[in-house]
Order: structure tokens, then C-alpha cells, then sequence
């Protein structure tokens, strides 16, 4: 054995070792103190925040998210739905007509029942209650909606509970979304409509994700995002006293153009204590909607 070129090896892997260590370490290094520099700044942010919210009249009354990642757009598509599918499973056991627009099949109907897919992909499915039953504690209405979704032929794969209203005593709107990556696609997802402890309707929008667009860009903050756009903000709410900031989180938003095609922004998506929902780009920091 050639001993000396064996330790001529071993003293190269010995410093190559000791390189990539060195820029590892120096990489941890460089993140964190990029951290440093962040997250004191996002802290000074929230503190300056509550004092123009108090200013507006307004609350916060839900954390604000501290990360800001690179995010690319997203392409997405509407999804064409399979109309006899859905026939099987929202009429199984009644007779149903086909329901024919501009010579194409576009649902099925029956007396008490109907099931419309529109030319954009959406779809709609209403239904009478003769006997609406007892009405039903928010957490069972959604307990009713997330049955209706375990069918494969009516929940899309991958959706998600979001959040439930009361528009008066015993009737629900449950909203779901769709996921990507961990992150919610606001603009589509599915409602589902609860009268006492029937479901009355079910719509649905979803989006085929074509892939990232070419360019990623860091978010900016949550508290950025909200402070930017407090006048707007203070307007949707009415001004009226008390009103409240209840979430605050990040997504995409596909918006609600009929385009075959779309791209849909990263956004932080604000909630507030009424129900009434903002989306505000997470890029420009541009109000998306309401417009």
C-alpha cells in the first residue's frame, strides 16, 4: 500500500470536511442573525400596530403571524367536475332529469332537488326541506358538513374545514377550503348549507394547481399587511365600536375572475369579528378584495 498517498487522501477529505463544516456553520450563522434582525423589527411593527388599531377603534384580538417566506404565485385551472358523479351521489335513491344549456350536460334536477355545474367549473346542489328538524349547535352543524364531504364523489381531495356563520338561529354556512403545500387557496373551496339538521345546500369551486410561477419573493409581514391598509380595514368594519380583528393568516387568493386560467397571489387573509373578510396581497401589500 502507497502509505503516503493514503495520507495525502486522508488530509484532503480531512479539509474538505473541515470546509463544508466552516460554510455550514457559517451559514446558521448568517440565518440567525438574519432572525435577529427580523423578528425585533416584526415586534416593533405589532407594537406600533395596536396603537393605530386603538386609534381606528379597532381590536386585535388573535396573534399575527411572525414568518415571512419566499412564496411563489400559483397557476391554477378550474377543475371540470364530473357531472354523473356527482348525480350518483346527490340523487342515489329519486329519479333525476338531465338538465341540458347551450347543448351540453350541465346537471340533473328532480321535484325536490337540483344539481347545476356551471360552464366555469362551479357547482351547485339545493335541495327543499319540507321538515327542517331541531336546529343544531354549531359544532354538529359542522359535524353535518364534514359527513357530506367523506363522499369522494362530493368532497374534494384535500379540503379542509375553515370556519362556520350563523346567519340566524339553527341555519349554518360551513366553509371549507383547498390546500396547497400546507397553504389555504382562498376563492374556491366548498359551502355547505345547514337548516336545522338538514343540509340544504352545497357549492363548491375547485382549482387545479398547474405548478409555481417562475419568481419567488419574501412575504411581507402580517403586521405590515394590516397596518398598511387600516383606513380600509376601519371602512369595512363600519367604524362601529369595538369591532375586531379575529384572524390573521397566509394563503393564496384565486380572486373570482371566470378565467380558465389564473394566477393566485400569496395574501394575508384578515377576518373580522362580523364575518366580513379581507385579502390583501402579500407582496404589494395592495388590497385585493374587497376592491
Amino acid at each position: 500500500m502507497d502509505w503516503a498517498r493514503a495520507k495525502n487522501i486522508l488530509i484532503i477529505c480531512f479539509l474538505a470536511g473541515n470546509v463544508i463544516l466552516s460554510f455550514q456553520l457559517w451559514m446558521e450563522h448568517r440565518h440567525t442573525a438574519a432572525l435577529d434582525d427580523i423578528l425585533p423589527r416584526i415586534e416593533r411593527e405589532v407594537d406600533g400596530l395596536q396603537e393605530q388599531l386603538q386609534e381606528k377603534g379597532l381590536r386585535l384580538e388573535t396573534g399575527l403571524p411572525t414568518e415571512t417566506p419566499r412564496l411563489y404565485p400559483l397557476r391554477l385551472a378550474r377543475h371540470d367536475p364530473d357531472v354523473e358523479q356527482l348525480r350518483d351521489a346527490f340523487f342515489p335513491e329519486r329519479e333525476a332529469e338531465s338538465v341540458i344549456v347551450g347543448g351540453r350536460l350541465s346537471g340533473y334536477q328532480s321535484d325536490e332537488a337540483v344539481l347545476v355545474v356551471g360552464g366555469s367549473g362551479t357547482i351547485r346542489f339545493r335541495q327543499s326541506i319540507a321538515d327542517a328538524g331541531e336546529d343544531l349547535e354549531a359544532r354538529d352543524a359542522v359535524n353535518l358538513a364534514e359527513s357530506l364531504l367523506t363522499d369522494e364523489r362530493v368532497g374534494p381531495a384535500g379540503v379542509k374545514y375553515d370556519y362556520w356563520q350563523e346567519t340566524r338561529p339553527g341555519h349554518y354556512l360551513v366553509y371549507f377550503y383547498q390546500q396547497y403545500r400546507d397553504l389555504p387557496v382562498y376563492g374556491g373551496g366548498v359551502m355547505v348549507k345547514i337548516e336545522g339538521d338538514q343540509i340544504r345546500e352545497y357549492q363548491c369551486l375547485w382549482y387545479e394547481v398547474l405548478g409555481p410561477t417562475l419568481q419567488a419573493r419574501t412575504v411581507i409581514s402580517a403586521s405590515r399587511a394590516v397596518s398598511s391598509n387600516l383606513p380600509r380595514i376601519a371602512a369595512v368594519a363600519d367604524e362601529q365600536e369595538g369591532a375586531a380583528i379575529t384572524e390573521v393568516s397566509l394563503g393564496y387568493y384565486a380572486g373570482v375572475s371566470p378565467e380558465d386560467e389564473e394566477v393566485a397571489h400569496p395574501v394575508w387573509r384578515i377576518r373580522l369579528d362580523d364575518g366580513e373578510l379581507l385579502f390583501i396581497n402579500a407582496f404589494t401589500g395592495a388590497m385585493e378584495w374587497p376592491q
